[in-house]
């Protein structure tokens, strides 16, 4: 297929990822218009990008049947599948390292030779094939002097054994492809050009391909005789570029296809439409406010919490930096209980907070959890783990309770039968307090007992000693 057969030319639009997420529902709600149920192939270049597509799709535009969003590799092996009536046997992996180590064990090699048994060797072996392959350099070609060079390769012997022991490999791995039959990912992408030039793929479905900007050879064939077919192409270029680098956009121009340009938004748009978000009062029901991604806004990801926190420091000393007053900045956190985490890190960074909302000092801690226990929204009051809280939020004895005692107090609680209510408390944990007793005064009159090696008795004396401690902690 070529451009300038009966086939409609597709689309070229190139632009930013934001801008091109809107032309692609853009082209797809066109495409599918009067036509909602034609097949559709959204073509990315890898998994990732895949599932983005796919959650695009389904968010912007709803249910959408026969529309389908598969990466380059996915759609070569399928149109090899449709032309040979099967799946075409492909050589990946481990097997193709299995492949090379033979073809290594039985091969004579000169400046190799030393490191020939390293497990590692077949791999990288493998992945140098594996760019040679897609790069579409045939086994005669003398590919591996020109790489060497001439100074290597000419005038050191060693060069010159290097450029031998390569070059007898890949020939080698490039027949025994050939004899056994197999495929590799580059003759498997050259294989679906060839079929994609003879069987019409334009025909059975409607091709768009997205995000896709840098092709190696075996790829660009693919893709040209799909642009030639008629399918549409979406090219990522950054703001200010010109698509240098991008060879996608080479083989679009060579199919006939007009290039259009989207626009970015004007810097500070996302700041001023943010600016208004916190001016007003909204209500719960107004529509989202939506950014255009102008780059005043930016994503930062972060293998961690400090490493957030990081960031979060950095971003405050540059707006400083910038003129910024310190006042008007805010580091917004997810959750209440990150607030004071959060002014700790900025603190021991040098960068003083003047307040914390919401405040989670002891204070307004200790007055909520008293509130949510006397007079809960929903339940009884002096609910079981509203007391509990109570107790660890309220420093009742002159110092705070250590993780172990508030898990204690909570099991003998759910021990004692407590639910919630003042009555259950009084006789419950009362009742639960003199059974402890009576265990303890057991133990301990078998003192002679435990004083011998039995490690098991003197454990459970203390754990009983330590629960009579809680209930009656309980119980004051």
């Amino acid at each position: 297929m070529t451009a300038g057969d009966d086939q409609v030319r597709g689309l070229l639009v190139s632009g930013r990822f934001p801008e091109l997420e809107d032309a692609l529902c853009e082209r797809v709600r066109e495409l599918r218009r009067g036509r909602s149920l034609a097949p559709l192939t959204v073509v990315v270049g890898s998994s990732s990008v895949r599932t983005r597509v796919g959650d695009l799709l389904v968010r912007r535009l709803g249910a959408i049947a026969n529309v389908s969003v598969v990466t380059l590799g996915r759609l070569a092996a399928d149109l090899v599948a449709a032309v040979r009536g099967a799946p075409q046997p492909t050589l990946t992996g481990l097997a193709r390292e299995r492949l090379l180590r033979r073809l290594i064990a039985t091969r004579e090699l000169a400046y190799f030779a030393p490191v020939r048994d390293r497990p590692h060797f077949p791999q990288a072996v493998a992945a140098t094939f594996t760019d040679l392959r897609e790069a579409c350099v045939a086994p005669a070609s003398a590919w591996a002097r020109a790489a060497l060079g001439p100074e290597t390769g000419r005038d050191r012997p060693s060069g010159a054994a290097k450029a031998v022991d390569l070059q007898g490999l890949y020939g080698s791995y490039c027949d025994e492809l050939a004899r056994r039959g197999l495929a590799d990912g580059a003759q498997q992408l050259l294989d679906a050009a060839s079929a994609a030039s003879s069987a019409g793929v334009a025909s059975r479905t409607r091709l768009v391909l997205y995000g896709i900007y840098d092709l190696n050879q075996a790829q660009e064939a693919l893709v040209a005789e799909l642009l030639g077919a008629g399918a549409d192409l979406f090219v990522p270029v950054p703001r200010g570029g010109c698509g240098e680098g991008a060879t996608v956009l080479e083989a679009a121009r060579a199919a006939g296809l007009a290039e259009q340009r989207r626009e970015t938004p004007s810097a500070g748009a996302d700041l001023e439409r943010l600016a208004e978000l916190w001016r007003t009062s909204r209500p719960v029901s107004a529509p989202a406010v939506e950014f255009r991604g102008d780059g005043t806004l930016t994503v930062v990801s972060v293998p961690d919490e400090r490493a957030q926190m990081r960031e979060a420091v950095r971003a405050v000393v540059a707006a400083v930096d910038e003129g910024a007053a310190s006042w008007d900045c805010a580091v917004i956190v997810p959750h209440g209980d990150d607030v004071e985490r959060a002014a700790a890190g900025l603190e021991a960074a040098g960068i003083p907070v003047a307040c914390r909302r919401p405040d989670r000092s002891a204070g307004p801690r200790l007055l909520q959890r008293l509130a949510d226990c006397l007079a809960p929204p929903a339940g009884e009051p002096f609910a079981r783990r509203a007391v509990v809280d109570l107790l660890s939020a309220a420093p009742l004895r002159g110092s705070d309770a250590s993780p172990r005692e508030i898990a204690l107090w909570l099991d003998e609680a759910r021990q004692a039968g407590v639910v919630s209510g003042l009555d259950q408390w009084q006789e419950r944990v009362g009742r639960r307090r003199h059974g402890l007793e009576r265990r303890l005064a057991d133990l301990e009159a078998r003192g002679e007992d435990l004083a011998s090696d039995d490690d098991d008795a003197a454990e459970k004396l203390e754990v009983v000693r330590l629960r009579l401690a809680a209930a009656r902690g309980l119980e004051a």
